[in-house]
């Protein structure tokens, strides 16, 4: 079943299938390609992101050897977002083999928690901006318009709340936390 989704930067020209489901469509105009099958899933983009993708974020999924291709649509999308979020955070012509090294060196240092502001949820440092509030709006305006409407933010941190808030979907604090950076104050 072919269908058209568009979200903000994210364009899915169709999704559909079973062993593999597969996704095709473009982020920031890049073309991008989902494949879920046997126990992974994964996310390429660039000129070519089938035969030679200059980006490539793969996930081990739960549930078994043969789980990922017999997922949900509705959870597919969620993957493509995922992915679509890494594509946005770590660039092009990068491979991501971890995505808590990503977080640790490269988000950590811009978000903070504190449990008396924004009720201890993580935000962007020095804001009052929660990073589950920043993703839902890069999710639905784009990049560009976020990075318009809040004069405040450089695309890094924009960026780093979105690996934050694709690892850690529940953004709670004690989730967050776990990672075991040491600088960041604790809830």
């Amino acid at each position: 079943m072919d269908i058209e989704r568009s979200s903000g930067d994210l364009k899915v020209a169709w999704i559909g299938g079973n062993c593999p489901v597969q996704a095709e469509g473009t982020i920031c105009e890049t073309p991008f390609y989902f494949r879920a099958r046997g126990e992974a899933w994964s996310f390429s983009a660039g000129a070519d992101p089938i035969g030679n993708p200059d980006f490539i974020y793969r996930e081990v999924y739960p549930g078994g050897t043969f789980a990922a291709g017999w997922m949900e649509e509705t959870e597919a999308l969620d993957l493509v977002r995922k992915g679509a979020w890494m594509f946005l955070a770590k660039g092009q012509n990068k491979r991501i083999t971890d995505a808590e090294e990503l977080l640790i060196n490269g988000a950590s240092p811009l978000i903070e928690l504190d449990p008396e502001i924004c009720g201890g949820r993580p935000r962007i440092k020095g804001t009052r901006l929660e990073i589950r509030k920043i993703a839902d709006q890069v999710d639905h305006s784009g990049l560009k318009v976020v990075l318009e409407d809040h004069d405040c933010l450089d695309q890094s941190q924009v960026l780093a709340a979105l690996v934050v808030s694709v690892h850690f979907p529940e953004r709670g604090c004690d989730e967050f936390l776990k990672v075991g950076v040491a600088d960041r104050p604790v809830c």
